[in-house]
Order: C-alpha cells, then sequence, then structure tokens
C-alpha cells in the first residue's frame, strides 16, 4: 500500500520558506542556506547547510581557479543528522565544477555552465 494507506485522503496545505546568503573574495568563501518546510500535519522541518573555502592560489582572469571546501549539512529527517562534505571547486570561463565525498561516503559531483 501506498502513502495514501499511512495519511489517508488527509490534504494539507504546504509551503517552504528559504533564506541564502554568502560572502567572498578572490582567497575566502562562505556561504549559508536554512530552509523551513511547513506541511501541517503530514509534515514540518528545519534544514540547513554552511559552507567555508579557501583558494589556495589566486589565478589572473582567464585562469583555471580553484577552491577547497568543507560543506555541513544538518537535515533532522535523516537519520545521521548532519553530513560532512569536503570538496574542491574548480572554474575556468563559464564551467564550474565540484566534486566531493561526504563522511559516509557519498559522492557530490555538481557541473554549473553560465552564460
Amino acid at each position: 500500500m501506498g502513502d495514501e494507506s499511512k495519511h489517508g485522503s488527509h490534504q494539507e496545505v504546504a509551503g517552504f520558506t528559504a533564506i541564502a546568503a554568502d560572502w567572498e573574495d578572490r582567497r575566502f568563501f562562505t556561504s549559508y542556506e536554512g530552509r523551513l518546510t511547513y506541511a501541517g500535519d503530514i509534515d514540518k522541518f528545519f534544514m540547513q547547510k554552511a559552507r567555508v573555502g579557501l583558494a589556495p592560489y589566486i589565478g589572473d582572469y582567464g585562469d583555471l581557479h580553484t577552491w577547497l571546501m568543507l560543506q555541513v549539512d544538518h537535515n533532522p529527517k535523516k537519520t545521521d543528522t548532519v553530513e560532512i562534505t569536503p570538496l574542491i571547486r574548480l572554474f575556468k570561463g563559464v564551467n564550474l565544477v565540484e566534486v566531493g565525498a561526504n563522511t559516509k561516503g557519498d559522492v557530490l559531483l555538481n557541473w554549473v555552465m553560465r552564460f
């Protein structure tokens, strides 16, 4: 049986709100995101993520830029509520790639093309 047996035909209004901020210069990076989800009696939770980063060198315009970062996620809905992910961020031109693995061995791979 699916979720209908768990919640019946119960319906609730649901929504979320979030805030995100970051600060960086050519050497240091910090960011924070928080998200509050509310779905009446069905579910309610707050999750958050923070990052700090350091550029091991400062490149010129057009160079490959490298960041060493540490991400901390807090999600009370997971068994392990806190996950720590060391990662490397590389960007050149319009491409940004992030690769890392958290303390549980889950892999992170992000590719963003900005234009």
